[in-house]
């Protein structure tokens, strides 16, 4: 790994609203090249920034379009979409951008939480071209993970969020485990986010010097502030929400396994039960698309409620009209 002619990238994967972009900073503490083209910060999502490259965010919604899916879906993405003959001119905009901005970097590395569905795009595209890819995690209470996305869509409540939580973690954990990966709870970085900023060094063989350590004590008193975590869950709460899937709250326990250290990710009682977690989502495939095409066709005549008022009053004058008409 610390051979001089070899390019790292680090991704960081994970559901929306478990502290991908938080974590992102933290690698850029780290010493990890997060690039100078960020998607600007919304200061009522995300008022400290989101610390994604904005164009290969971009690539990654033409990725999913093509794919027939989107960030918020529910479909899955089949491994075979990824070699379709149309992705081939968006690899090779992904080659020219990466080689063009950041070529010269040793260590580089992205978020996106897109990034958890088009892994297969990106792997295929990044060992092509000989980079060696790790993979920090980012974990968080599903309850708390769905109190966030409702805040955005109200839309999400707690069993959609579930399965778009389980969704992402299950692609995530399965598509990195056989390369360098480490899981944060985001809950754990809060609390301590030296000790869980030097796991994430220690895991991905990143140095740990003097001043990466400053760095990372002024990313701990500067950047990160509990008072923007809105919503906190224990794990009793999970397991005895009447809403939560059992399958959810085993996953959640086997990540947070992951987290403290109490497991690795080559472990048979980690690979096991996540392998077949993805054979029975992989099961309920068309059960998923088809719940999606009705969320996309009841988001489509919602979005027409505004436009009726307005049909109504041009139909009535239309008729006024008509009837003075042939009254006259």
């Amino acid at each position: 790994m610390d051979q001089p002619d070899v390019q790292r990238v680090i991704l960081v994967l994970g559901a929306g609203r478990s502290g991908t972009s938080a974590i992102a900073r933290g690698l850029a503490a780290l010493g990890v090249e997060l690039g100078d083209h960020l998607v600007r910060p919304d200061p009522q999502e995300n008022p400290r920034g989101y610390f994604e490259d904005d164009d290969l965010r971009r690539i990654n919604d033409a990725v999913l379009t093509v794919a027939g899916s989107s960030n918020m879906s529910l479909n899955l993405v089949s491994p075979a979409t990824f070699n379709l003959p149309a992705l081939m001119p968006l690899k090779d905009q992904a080659r020219s951008l990466i080689r063009h901005r950041y070529g010269r970097c040793r260590l580089w590395g992205f978020k996106d939480p897109r990034t958890t569905l088009t892994l297969p795009f990106w792997q295929g595209l990044l060992r092509q071209d000989h980079y060696q890819d790790a993979y920090v995690l980012a974990v968080r209470n599903p309850l708390s993970v769905a109190a966030s996305l409702a805040g955005i869509d109200a839309g999400f409540d707690v069993r959609r969020s579930c399965i778009f939580w389980l969704l992402r973690n299950a692609a995530a954990l399965t598509g990195s485990w056989d390369r360098p990966c480490v899981v944060v709870n985001y809950d754990a970085l809060l609390a301590d986010p030296r000790r869980q900023m030097q796991r994430v060094a220690n895991s991905l063989s990143l140095p740990w010097t003097p001043p990466v350590a400053q760095a990372v004590d002024t990313y701990a008193a500067e950047f990160l502030a509990a008072h923007l975590r809105h919503a906190i869950h224990s794990r009793q709460d999970l397991q005895n929400h009447p809403a939560v899937p059992p399958v959810v709250w085993r996953a959640y326990e086997s990540l947070t396994a992951l987290a403290d250290d109490h497991l690795h990710p080559t472990d048979a009682l980690i690979r096991e039960p996540w392998t077949l977690i993805q054979r029975e989502l992989a099961d309920f495939a068309p059960l998923l698309g088809y719940c999606q095409d009705l969320e996309t066709q009841l988001g489509r005549h919602i979005s027409q409620i505004p436009a009726v008022p307005g049909t109504l009053h041009r139909l009535q004058h239309r008729l006024k009209r008509r009837l003075r008409h042939w009254l006259s």
